[in-house]
């Protein structure tokens, strides 16, 4: 199956994909490639209207991708998910994909953020081997607690 293809299937929500990224002993490197490429892409605009856009993109891939995958996974894991560490790694790096809709001025973020959110908790799902119900605690609550967070932290530099 092409890469291509496996975009596709990411983009409509075809949950067996993600069982078969994390089964795929070749699927690391292509994984890498899609959330680098997308995230890239997400990334263009802001590249272009701020002079540190390069060292921000770098940051995204990193905190975008890995960080929240691995701390899913910590959470998956205490929840008796079955997938090995690589194998959500692998999955979540698909699920990236619409992380490129942030090229899209106004709305592209929030899309691209929602559509993450789902991908996420489809890959979380089908990889951990969760029902609905388990996968959207695992990956929905501590999404909500980082907006919270966040919002926050900016709401008491705005005072």
């Amino acid at each position: 199956m092409s890469e291509i293809e496996r975009i596709k299937r990411v983009l409509i929500l075809d949950r067996k994909v993600y069982k078969e990224i994390r089964d795929d002993p070749g699927s690391m490197a292509p994984a890498l490639t899609v959330m680098v490429l997308s995230l890239f892409v997400g990334s263009l605009r802001m590249m272009i209207e701020t002079p540190y856009g390069g060292i921000v993109t770098l940051l995204s891939l990193i905190l975008l991708w890995f960080v929240p995958s691995s701390f899913l996974y910590v959470l998956a894991k205490m929840a008796k998910g079955k997938s090995d560490y690589l194998g959500y790694l692998k999955a979540t790096g698909y699920a990236q994909i619409p992380m490129a809709l942030n090229i899209i001025p106004a709305i592209g973020l929030y899309v691209g953020l929602f559509w993450w959110l789902i991908c996420m908790t489809v890959a979380t799902r089908q990889t951990q081997e969760f029902s609905k119900k388990k996968a959207v605690l695992v990956v929905f609550i501590p999404v909500a607690l980082a907006v919270i967070l966040i919002s926050a932290m900016i709401a008491s530099e705005a005072i």
